[in-house]
């Protein structure tokens, strides 16, 4: 999920480490996650994530937004994900 990156790297521009960003959000280990892509956080810890760090909570509804024409575009393209998902969705993201 692309707006784990977005969290990690406007964490370390400010200085932040997990435990000082998560602290009364979530867990550290829960941020990692996020930060790794490895879970959807829930909407009220992202917006609490965002506004920690001073971006806009509407970064969040765009992010899947696109994550939704992605997937749709992959339907009626009829391609099958593979191990170089990342990259074909970055493609089709720029065309847009």
């Amino acid at each position: 999920m692309q707006i784990g990156r977005l969290i990690l790297r406007r964490r370390k521009e400010l200085h932040l480490t997990q435990d000082a960003l998560a602290v009364g959000i979530c867990s550290t280990s829960y941020l990692s996650k996020i930060e790794n892509g490895q879970v959807t956080p829930h909407t009220e810890v992202l917006s609490a994530l965002l506004k920690r760090l001073g971006l806009d909570p509407d970064l969040a509804r765009e992010t899947d937004k696109r994550e939704m024409e992605f997937d749709d575009q992959l339907r009626k393209r009829q391609i099958k994900p593979t191990y170089n998902l990342h990259r074909l969705r970055e493609i089709i993201l720029q065309k847009e």
